[in-house]
């Protein structure tokens, strides 16, 4: 099915149009070659909301610290709290124990930062979080749940903060969830969320709750660009916006105007006679090859929040598959060619070709972590090879402006999600 509708698709793709029915051929080739790749209400991913640490007697998660006096001192609190409430002694290892293949296979306890263990900072690079030194303030403090970062079936939980005083307040009180919780040789947490951040100028911006009136204008404000002409790509900036506000707060609120937002662009992309008159492949006036990778970081990092139903979810998903499906289309990346020539790319690139890179890079991802789609397998090795050339130049295809900058911008972006330090290492940075 899925063979026969994207032969389908190509048949018509490359044939000029003739007519007002050969445009509606088109568009139906389209949409059944998405709907042979999207998600059916039955293989709607489980989410994976609660983490068991303890499991029949057994230890079932590793305590990861940062290999610093302080970090391994909160370590060794928690580890002490699980072993009073289970009698089961968790394993305490740095880091450098764990290479980055193993430190994910498995249930994980992570104390530390960006800049202090390595296996932080791959998450925080795929930004499922956010504790650098600069995030909580030095008595402020994270304890954040991350649900099967990278398709594994397993979880971690982030416990400390930016300093070695917020971790040891981070460490009490987490201790202190885990001896309410624990049972004799069992304990599993739900979901956490708890972001204790002190008042710094970093944090200023976002400090406090939205109010009600803000939420409402918010929205207002959102779907009056979304739905305005020529102003999707702004309303869209509206919907990550508050959707990193609430990953990066906690804020319900912020939530709440996420979750709203969302759903106005899913009636956008439903309504949109732009959109749903000129196709996939159309050339996008709301260069939605520049916000595609941030709308599908967002989801994943939002979908976990309980803030929508199973059918919204079902929903949001499939559209963001349908963005990363668009950057393919629009780019004629759907072509055997055209990913063979990717894949064999040493070249340096634009901007035009590394927007939707990202973008079908992490939508890419998502899919096939948690839906398993080898249908994007296509669309992986084409992001790779965009940057393949890339990584290897200080300077992309670009002189124009700040344009010049956003090749790079996403290179590194790219570079640091995927684990890949050949830009930094060359000295292109």
């Amino acid at each position: 099915m899925i063979f026969a509708a994207l032969i389908a698709f190509l048949a018509l793709a490359l044939a000029a149009p003739s007519s007002n029915a050969a445009d509606s051929e088109a568009l139906a080739a389209e949409e059944a070659l998405l709907a042979s790749i999207s998600v059916t209400s039955e293989e709607l991913m489980p989410l994976a909301l609660e983490t068991a640490l303890v499991a029949d007697g057994r230890p079932n998660a590793r305590i990861c610290h940062a290999d610093v006096s302080a970090w391994r001192d909160a370590a060794t609190v928690i580890q002490t709290a699980v072993a009073d409430a289970t009698g089961v002694t968790l394993p305490l290892v740095t880091d450098t124990d764990l290479s980055p293949d193993d430190a994910f296979s498995g249930n994980l306890i992570l104390l530390g930062h960006l800049d202090n263990n390595r296996h932080v900072a791959r998450l925080y690079h795929n930004f499922f979080v956010c504790l650098d030194v600069g995030y909580t303030g030095r008595e402020g403090y994270v304890i954040r749940s991350v649900h099967d970062p990278f398709g594994t079936g397993k979880n971690c939980i982030l416990v400390g903060g930016s300093f070695a005083e917020g971790t040891a307040k981070g460490a009490a009180d987490f201790a202190e969830r885990v001896r309410a919780a624990g049972t004799q040789g069992e304990l599993a947490l739900g979901r956490l969320m708890e972001l204790r951040l002190d008042a710094t100028d970093r944090a200023a911006p976002l400090r406090g709750a939205m109010s009600a009136s803000q939420r409402d204008q918010a929205i207002a404000q959102g779907r009056k660009l979304m739905f305005s002409p020529g102003q999707g790509r702004s309303g869209v900036a509206q919907v990550i916006r508050y959707g990193i506000r609430y990953h990066r707060t906690g804020d319900p609120v912020a939530l709440e105007t996420y979750h709203a937002l969302m759903l106005a662009l899913l009636e956008y992309y439903r309504t949109d006679e732009y959109i749903t008159g000129d196709g996939m492949a159309r050339y996008d006036r709301d260069f939605r090859d520049a916000w595609t990778h941030r709308v599908g970081i967002c989801w994943d990092l939002v979908e976990e929040s309980g803030a929508f139903s199973e059918q919204e979810r079902l929903d949001c998903t499939n559209l963001v598959l349908r963005l990363g499906l668009e950057c393919v289309l629009y780019q004629r990346w759907n072509r055997p060619a055209s990913v063979e020539k990717c894949a064999a790319n040493t070249n340096i690139v634009h901007n035009h070709n590394t927007f939707p890179a990202l973008g079908v890079y992490f939508v890419g991802n998502y899919m096939k972590r948690h839906y398993q789609r080898t249908e994007v397998s296509d669309w992986l090795t084409v992001a790779h090879g965009i940057f393949n050339g890339q990584k290897h130049s200080s300077k992309p295809l670009e002189d124009a402006a700040a344009y010049q900058w956003l090749p790079i911008i996403h290179t590194m972006v790219y570079s640091l999600a995927e684990g890949d330090h050949t830009f930094f290492d060359e000295g292109h940075a």
